[in-house]
């Protein structure tokens, strides 16, 4: 008889991993923010909004864009392929994972995002967050050119060095108020 090849069925936590990763993340911004930033939240508001304003736009542009990608790609440009026996060549299931991942990718991260961007520019620095915004929307944008080979992560963890740079601004601008 054949042994199981997983001992029990119950799964294991990944609480030690989530915590390692989260400090990973959290701490250096926490860090930067504290030893950089020495003002408390202020409301900012007309002109000093522009750029961020911008950055904004040009975020919004990526999203839709890779969402036009993933609906035009599937129910368009490549109907046909996919109810055709081709469906499942290995080439085309890479495509098709590749331009879903990359719209999830996005929806997964697009809350705080948004939840710490608008934060930011508000109550701490437009001009900064502006700037974050536009390197975070670059990064967003060439996630699908690395997909699914591990250099994808060179989009993924700047983004989330992104958010975390922008709550913990947020964090250290209301403690310092």
């Amino acid at each position: 008889m054949q042994q199981p090849l997983v001992e029990s069925a119950a799964p294991k936590s990944s609480l030690v991993h989530a915590t390692v990763i989260i400090v990973i993340l959290w701490l250096p911004m926490l860090a930067l923010n504290w030893f950089t930033q020495t003002e408390g939240l202020k409301l900012h508001d007309g002109p000093e909004m522009k750029l961020a304003m911008q950055s904004l736009m040009v975020y919004f542009v990526v999203w839709y864009f890779i969402m036009a990608r993933q609906g035009a790609s599937r129910n368009i440009v490549n109907a046909e392929l996919l109810k055709s026996p081709k469906a499942t060549d290995p080439a085309v299931l890479a495509w098709f994972l590749n331009v879903d991942r990359s719209f999830l990718n996005m929806q997964e991260q697009c809350s705080m995002f948004l939840a710490s961007f608008v934060s930011y520019t508000l109550f701490v620095d437009p001009n900064v967050g502006a700037y974050v915004g536009f390197a975070y929307s670059f990064f967003t944008a060439i996630y699908p050119l690395l997909h699914p080979s591990p250099s994808m992560f060179a989009s993924t963890l700047p983004r989330y060095y992104f958010i975390f740079y922008m709550v913990t601004g947020c964090f250290v601008a209301a403690v310092r108020s």
